[in-house]
């Protein structure tokens, strides 16, 4: 390899790991942004950044992707830069953890909230007389209510 090629090749290298570098740094600014949002219970403005994060995450995989299998050497010609974004993706995966952890408690949340809601309608239509020979009166059919949720998020 000539020193022309040498140098270029080490440019899209430091290239290519810069577009990785900045495509995390997008990627965690939206699921950040989402985090904090589910954390104050704007869980309609948080729904809001999903089709955003699935871009981030696509162009961001899309380039892991492209490095692994067109520069597999890619960390040892540029160690230090390899090295600072490493160190930078586990810290992105901690702090992926505690969204997940915030998106799984607000499902619950709200699974907790749905099924308590559906239960004390129900009750509320169950007679609590007894009919004729003793035996409990059954709901009437047309009494049952239905119950619109959107469970869009």
């Amino acid at each position: 390899m000539t020193s022309n090629s040498n140098h270029s090749a080490l440019n899209e290298t430091g290239t290519l790991l810069q577009q990785l570098d900045a495509a995390l740094d997008k990627l965690d600014s939206v699921v950040t942004q989402e985090t904090a949002l589910i954390a104050a219970g704007k869980l309609r403005d948080a729904g809001r950044l999903q089709a955003d994060k699935s871009v981030q995450a696509k162009a961001f995989l899309a380039l892991v992707t492209h490095i692994r299998d067109k520069h597999p050497n890619i960390g040892t010609e540029n160690p230090a830069f390899a090295q600072a974004l490493r160190d930078k993706f586990e810290i992105f995966q901690v702090m992926l953890k505690n969204n997940m952890a915030a998106l799984q408690t607000a499902r619950s949340v709200t699974r907790n909230l749905i099924q308590n809601v559906a239960k004390r309608v129900g009750k509320a239509e169950t007679p609590n007389t007894y009919g004729y020979q003793g035996a409990m009166n059954q709901p009437k059919p047309q009494a049952s209510q239905g119950l619109t949720l959107d469970r869009a998020l």
